[in-house]
Parts: C-alpha cells; structure tokens; sequence
C-alpha cells in the first residue's frame, strides 16, 4: 500500500547509491538485497545498479543455511535489508537496515 513519485523514487535510489558507493560498491561488486518484495526492495535494486554494481537477491524466508550458502559463494560487500525482513544470516555480514540508514 505504499507509493512514491517518481522524484522521491530517485531521490531515495540516489541516496541510497550514493552510500553503497562509500562502502565500496562499484564494477564488479556484489549486494545481497535479503528482503521481501516492496518498495524498498526495488529502490535497492535501483540503487546497486546505480552504485555500478550488481545484486543477489535472497529470500528471508529461506533456511539459514540456504542462505548463508549463497552469501558464502557472492561474498557481497553488504547485504541490504529492513528492519521489518528481520532476516538472520549466519556468520558476519555487513546488514545495512535502509529503513534505517541516514542518508
């Protein structure tokens, strides 16, 4: 139920791109996106691909070792998620919640 105007979309795909580009996403460069399907997800999608880099999209609701698998194989610079995903990765991943992050 939740809408954005094209200049807010850009705004916040910008936003976003340009901390992912801070945290050193660029060519070559992988983003996990551990969230389901909403506005948010497809602002991140927009904004790795801003950043140069590209995605891998995982399913939260997926076993843990599924996805840790996954992360284990793409090893992404980070993994982009919401605070209301609430996903649980094994090991160390870098999990920036974008619901949260102030850019």
């Amino acid at each position: 139920g939740q809408s954005l105007s094209y200049a807010e979309f850009g705004s916040r795909v910008n936003r976003l791109a340009r901390y992912l580009i801070s945290v050193g996403v660029g060519p070559e460069s992988l983003v996990a996106l551990a969230m389901r399907r909403s506005v948010d997800l497809v602002v991140g999608m927009y904004a790795v691909v801003a950043a140069g880099g590209a995605y891998v999209p995982l399913d939260p609701d997926h076993p843990v070792e599924r996805n840790g698998h996954i992360l284990g194989t793409a090893s992404p610079v980070c993994v982009l998620s919401t605070a209301d995903d609430g996903v649980v990765l094994p090991g160390e991943f870098d999990v920036v919640l974008i619901d949260e992050l102030d850019v």
